[in-house]
């Protein structure tokens, strides 16, 4: 599915992927340049990207509420950009939301079982 130029997928559970990611909290109060590859991002359109990424995920078949945890960021080397990862109540759908359709599972977004 496809909104507002993200494209959102359901991965199936998984957990155990706090170390290759950072909270959508810290990455929203980084400061201007502290991006990484996303340097081009102030903090006025890395709110938008998120409020976006989030309207995409929030209206997609499968997506219920609670989230389990507060999202996460992470980075996509192949488009030199960042994803989000969303997670449904618990025992319940993970959602990557990036702008290219990721036919893989990323490095790190391991299974419940953490393999």
């Amino acid at each position: 599915m496809k909104l507002n130029g993200w494209n959102v997928r359901e991965i199936g559970i998984r957990d155990f992927f706090a170390t290759s990611t950072i909270s959508a909290s810290e990455w929203l109060s980084r400061s201007y340049g502290e991006w990484g590859p996303d340097s081009n991002l102030t903090k006025d359109n890395a709110w938008t990207e998120f409020l976006k990424a989030f309207e995409a995920v929030s209206v997609s078949p499968g997506f219920e509420w609670p989230l389990r945890e507060e999202p996460r960021v992470a980075y996509d080397p192949i488009d030199d950009t960042h994803y989000f990862i969303f997670k449904i109540h618990n025992n319940g759908m993970t959602f990557l939301v990036s702008r290219r359709v990721m036919s893989e599972v990323p490095g790190g977004l391991y299974g419940s079982s953490g393999n």
